[in-house]
């Protein structure tokens, strides 16, 4: 079917990735928008993009959306996701803003933003997008940008470790919840676990961590965001993860153990002054990334 308007990716060509040889650079992707929701995903995860545009066949369009390397980061997660306005939820969230602050900055309704989030709206175009991303920076850098610096802070080098594997979560969900998801057994902080959002996931060998990673690199473990579960595997007692927790500047908002029977005393004690729930669980890594990596 043709479409009247087509979804344009500018992507920079970078080595060992994926280019489309069109006569110029950098290159260029197209989508037709009609059709932008039933595309596969695994066929656009491409890194590196830096605008992207919607074009009419008869009359192209000049709005091109430039933005820095955060910024278009979560441009091509809205754009690219099965659920655009559950991912925004999950961002509008993660910056700490309610419906009704972000319908103030916009002058829109608040039933506006909830259409979008609750994906009643067909799937937000260039626009929506680019006014949703600058609000959020805007209100955070109103405040202080605290938000911002942690985001880029946790995305300088937020790539897969040959012992960790680090995922965000298309929505937020409540501890409470990811617990139950690993048919989990709550050794500490149990009444903490429904005020908890969490977005996302690292699965981590303790071990290999603890040996190879210097604390310059710790931060790589949280990947966009400290709002997540540490799951940490190849773990005896449970007391050395528990340590590095206890002196590391950044901490995750809920620690898990893998197929552990006895937890060490001081990794609970631990948990409890820095009130971060302690899990533990049977599941093994590729059960837990079948369970999580569908939410």
């Amino acid at each position: 079917m043709l479409a009247s308007e087509f979804l344009s990716f500018d992507i920079p060509l970078f080595s060992g990735g994926v280019s489309f040889q069109t006569g110029t650079y950098p290159a260029h992707f197209r989508i037709p928008s009609l059709a932008k929701g039933d595309f596969p995903p695994e066929e656009l995860k491409f890194a590196g993009f830096s605008s992207y545009e919607f074009i009419s066949l008869n009359k192209p369009s000049s709005h091109i959306i430039s933005m820095d390397t955060l910024q278009e980061r979560i441009a091509g997660e809205i754009t690219l996701s099965e659920s655009p306005g559950s991912t925004m939820k999950k961002w509008r969230e993660l910056f700490g803003i309610s419906q009704i602050e972000l319908a103030k900055h916009l002058k829109i309704s608040t039933s506006t933003i909830s259409d979008y989030e609750g994906n009643r709206r067909t799937s937000p175009g260039v626009g929506i997008i680019k006014r949703f991303i600058t609000a959020l920076f805007t209100i955070d850098n109103q405040r202080g940008g605290e938000v911002i610096r942690n985001l880029e802070k946790f995305s300088k080098e937020s790539e897969e470790g040959s012992f960790y594997f680090i995922k965000d979560f298309a929505a937020p969900i409540s501890g409470t919840d990811f617990a139950r998801l690993l048919d989990a057994k709550i050794i500490s902080n149990p009444n903490q676990l429904d005020s908890i959002k969490l977005f996302g996931y690292t699965l981590i060998d303790s071990l290999r961590v603890i040996l190879e990673i210097s604390p310059n690199e710790y931060p790589r473990l949280f990947g966009t965001t400290n709002e997540r579960a540490f799951i940490f595997d190849q773990v005896s007692t449970g007391r050395s993860p528990m340590v590095v927790i206890r002196v590391a500047p950044i901490k995750p908002k809920i620690v898990v153990i893998q197929n552990i029977d006895s937890v060490d005393k001081l990794a609970i004690k631990i948990s409890q002054i820095e009130r971060i729930p302690l899990l533990t669980t049977r599941l093994g890594a590729e059960e837990l990334k079948v369970r999580l990596n569908n939410i």
